[in-house]
This record gives C-alpha cells, sequence and structure tokens, in this order.
C-alpha cells in the first residue's frame, strides 16, 4: 500500500494538484487499491487530523500578523531598523535583514514577512542598485526566519503533532534565528563589497532619531513581547497568547494604526483564506499520516537511517536533515513537515537526542524549502514585488540557502545554541 501510496502522491503532484488533494486522493487510491479498509476512514482520520487544541492558535497568530502588516505598523519597524543600521555601506540591505527579524516575532510564518518587508524594502533595494533577482533574494532569504524566530506557525503545528511544549519550542528558536540572521547580514556585507551594488553610505541617525523611531516602533514591538512573556511566565498556554495577540494587534490596527472597517474586514478575510488553507492541509493529511504508520513507514525509515549511519546519532540526523533539505526543492513546507513530522519525531528518542533539539533541527531543515526553487513560497512573494522572474531570483539565492543549510549543522553539532534558554526558563 505504501508504494501504491507514493505513486500517487508523486503523480498528482506532477500534474499540478493542490496539496491537499494530493494527499487525500492517494490516500483514496492506496485505500482502494488494498481493498480492505472502509473509505468512511478517509472522512474520521481526516476530522482527527484538524481536532487539535494547539492547532486552534494558527488562525490567531495569522490574524494578528496580518493585522499588523494591513496597518503598516511594519513600517516603523523599518524606520527603526534604518534609523540603527541605515549608515553602514551595506546598510539597506542589512536593515531588510533585521526588520524581517524583528517582524518575524510578530508573524510567525515566512510568507507575511516576505510580502510585509518586501513591499517597503525591494523598491528601495533596486532604486539603490540592487539587481532585482538580488533584491527580491535579500528579503526571502531574511522572510525564511519567520518560522524560526518566535512565534513561529510551523513551531505550533510541529509540537500538535509531536506533542511537545510550544515555549520550549519558541526559546528554541531564538539562539539559531539570530545566529542566521547575522550569518545573512555577513554575506550580504562581504558580497555587496566584492560588487559594488550599495556604494554609499547613509548618515549615522543621532540619538534622539533613534529613540524617536524607537517610540515610533513601540506598539508593534509589544506583540511579541506579549506572546513570549505570556508563554514563559505561565500566564496562558501558546493557543491563548494567539487570541491575546489577535486582540492586540486589532486594538492596536484600530485606536493606533486608525484603520477602518473596510480594511480590518479585508485583513480578517485573508486570514481566514490562509488559515482554511493550512489547516486543510493538515487535515488531509490525517489520512496520509495514518496509513505511513499502519504500514511501517517509521521503522523502515529508522532501520534504514540506522544501516546507513552506522549507529552514529550526528550523522543520522545529517542524514536526515540533507533529506528534508532536497524534499524542499520538490515538495511545499507544510505538507513536508505534515507528512514527515510523525515518522520523524519519534527518532529523536531512539538516536539519543533531546526532543525539543531534535524538534528545532527539524523545523530548520523543513523551513528551507520556503526558499529553494521551484517551488519555495517566499520566492514567488518577492519576485511578484520585484517583477522578476523565477530564474532571475534563483541566481541569487543559493548562497542564502547555503547560511540557513550552514547554520542547521552547526546547530546539530552545537545543541546548546538551541538549548540554552529553555533550559535557562524552564529548568
Amino acid at each position: 500500500m505504501l508504494t501504491m501510496l507514493f505513486v500517487g502522491f508523486f503523480a498528482l503532484m506532477a500534474l499540478g494538484v493542490p496539496i491537499a488533494f494530493t494527499m487525500s486522493a492517494s490516500a483514496i487510491i492506496a485505500l482502494l487499491d488494498q481493498g480492505v479498509i472502509p473509505l468512511m476512514l478517509v472522512v474520521q482520520r481526516v476530522y482527527a487530523g484538524a481536532d487539535s487544541f494547539p492547532l486552534m492558535a494558527v488562525p490567531f497568530y495569522i490574524i494578528a500578523g496580518e493585522l499588523m502588516v494591513s496597518s503598516k505598523m511594519t513600517d516603523s519597524l523599518v524606520a527603526l531598523c534604518k534609523a540603527l543600521l541605515g549608515h553602514f555601506r551595506t546598510g539597506l540591505a542589512l536593515v531588510a535583514i533585521l526588520s524581517c527579524m524583528i517582524i518575524s516575532g510578530i508573524s510567525g510564518s515566512g510568507s507575511a514577512d516576505a510580502a510585509a518587508i518586501g513591499a517597503v524594502m525591494i523598491p528601495q533595494l533596486i532604486r539603490t542598485g540592487y539587481p532585482p533577482g538580488m533584491s527580491a533574494a535579500i528579503v526571502a532569504g531574511g522572510a525564511a526566519l519567520g518560522p524560526i524566530i518566535p512565534p513561529s506557525l510551523m513551531m505550533v503545528i510541529y509540537a500538535a503533532i509531536a506533542e511537545q511544549s510550544v515555549g520550549r519550542m519558541f526559546l528554541g528558536g531564538v539562539g539559531p534565528g539570530i545566529m542566521i540572521g547575522l550569518g545573512l547580514m555577513f554575506l550580504l556585507h562581504f558580497w555587496n563589497t566584492r560588487r559594488g551594488w550599495e556604494v554609499t553610505s547613509g548618515r549615522r541617525a543621532t540619538l534622539a532619531q533613534v529613540w524617536g523611531a524607537f517610540k515610533g516602533a513601540a506598539i508593534p514591538l509589544g506583540t511579541p513581547i506579549i506572546i513570549i512573556g505570556g508563554i514563559v511566565g505561565g500566564v496562558f498556554t501558546a493557543t491563548e497568547a494567539g487570541v491575546i495577540g489577535a486582540m492586540y494587534a486589532f486594538f492596536a490596527a484600530v485606536l493606533w494604526a486608525r484603520m477602518g472597517f473596510r480594511e480590518i474586514c479585508d485583513a480578517l478575510l485573508r486570514s481566514g483564506v490562509i488559515s482554511s488553507i493550512s489547516l486543510l492541509v493538515v487535515s488531509m493529511a490525517g489520512i496520509f499520516g495514518w496509513i505511513m504508520a499502519r504500514e511501517g513507514a517509521p521503522g523502515i525509515i529508522s532501520a534504514w537511517l540506522i544501516e546507513a549511519s552506522l549507529g552514529i546519532p550526528w550523522l543520522a540526523a545529517s542524514l536526515v536533515i540533507v533529506m528534508l533539505l532536497i524534499l524542499g526543492f520538490a515538495i511545499d513546507v507544510l505538507a513536508i513537515m505534515i507528512i514527515f513530522t510523525p515518522v520523524l519525531a519519534p527518532m529523536a528518542t531512539q538516536f539519543g537526542f533531546d526532543p525539543i533539539h531534535w524538534a528545532l533541527l527539524m523545523v530548520l531543515a523543513m523551513n528551507v524549502g520556503g526558499i529553494t526553487p521551484p517551488v519555495g513560497s517566499e520566492l514567488f512573494i518577492t519576485a511578484s514585488i520585484a517583477k522578476c522572474s523565477l530564474e532571475d531570483i534563483s541566481r541569487y539565492v543559493m548562497p542564502f540557502v547555503a547560511v540557513h543549510a550552514l547554520a542547521i549543522f552547526v546547530c546539530l553539532l552545537f545543541p546548546e545554541l538551541v538549548l540554552w534558554l529553555p533550559r535557562l526558563v524552564f529548568g
């Protein structure tokens, strides 16, 4: 049945069928071929796939991010980043990365980061002298920090599937997120020094200007403080934090950004569409994952990893990471997470890894698929803003992919980069 499942999956994907229907249809094909299990099971497993309390957080985080972006409050974050870094020679590109890092603490989504920062920064990068493809690649590479720096929708979904602590995963993403952001900044400074796209430096902002920019960004900066602070402090759960974050974003959009009724309705409608797509994929993957579990896919993959890695834990983890990176070139990030998390999560204890360390390695590896052609969602968003083709952005994006990939292996070799903050806070 596994053979028919994957043959159907890749055949439908090659035909361009949406990923949610690809998973459900391939599962139905496999069940029909097996001929014993009643198709009523499809309905039961689809319902069970979405019947999770932690997953209730997903639409609320999306609403919070969408309201912040739609109300243009993210523009004040970009202004703050310009006040801090705009005077460097590669200042504008560094501002784009720092802006993505900060807004990652609001949206939790790489696609939202790409749309919000791309709309502001890509035209400025192009006017400064960066090629359109490079401008799009800069923002896409930075936007990929969205699911790493907390809060993160990917971590919420992984935690719901693997039954891990959302709070510990959130804090585990802080170290890798900062490391990747600094790595991207170093790459851009080195690259620009050699190519000379941005040759002039801005004027250094005064302390008064920095303070003014900080005050202007205080309201949107409050979102991650409330969400992360509430979870860490035990005031509310990750799901409740999503509700609080959405309420805070709503009142900030209405009272501070003066967002109108029509704009709020449009933002809520977009949030509903995005949430529906995400949760549809999650629910449809329920039956797909059930068949994989029933047919012993976790055991097959685990046995292969043990044999291929000679039983060496770090080598087995490296093989898993490489596999996920390769899958990212062909399959959507969310689909990879839904399909493979039930298979890979139990391997943490089998190979002697801390579950949170393993979870972050998996999320980091899956997340790179958002910036790898030809299916990377962040690439399509930034390329459309820059008015360039996927081929143009692909010429420049691979060094950004390399920085993300290198950071994963650094986190593999040095677990404390991930675990120090969760241990400090939660013990």
